[in-house]
């Protein structure tokens, strides 16, 4: 199951930060910035407690700020939004968190599964 968290068409003039690169390793951890804007940040989720699966980046619509930012893929794990965990939460409490977030910097605490690269 996923769901979507304000997908839509996007314009350049969205801002970004512009973060080094994912670090190497098995299981590589990364802080990532992104501005929210009145879209979203334009990905899908899946995963949450109760599936079989962490909380997840599904799916990135292209155009989005997640797009843009190249820095993250489908299969990155969503460990935590602006520092609220999302581990003990269920799909629908992560998107909720996720699109509920103001607009402006969002920080998104991810994992990658080398085999995720």
């Amino acid at each position: 199951t996923s769901a979507s968290v304000y997908p839509g068409s996007y314009n350049s003039a969205e801002e970004l930060s512009h973060d080094s690169t994912f670090p190497a390793g098995p299981n590589s951890r990364m802080q990532i910035r992104l501005w929210k804007g009145p879209k979203g940040l334009g990905f899908s989720v899946g995963g949450g407690l109760g599936t079989s699966q962490p909380p997840h980046i599904k799916r990135i619509y292209s155009g989005s700020p997640a797009h843009k930012s190249g820095r993250l893929i489908p299969g990155d794990i969503i460990i935590s939004v602006n520092g609220v965990d999302l581990s003990s939460l269920s799909h629908v409490e992560v998107v909720n968190v996720i699109r509920y977030m103001p607009m402006g910097d969002v920080v998104l605490n991810v994992a990658r599964h080398q085999a995720a690269r």
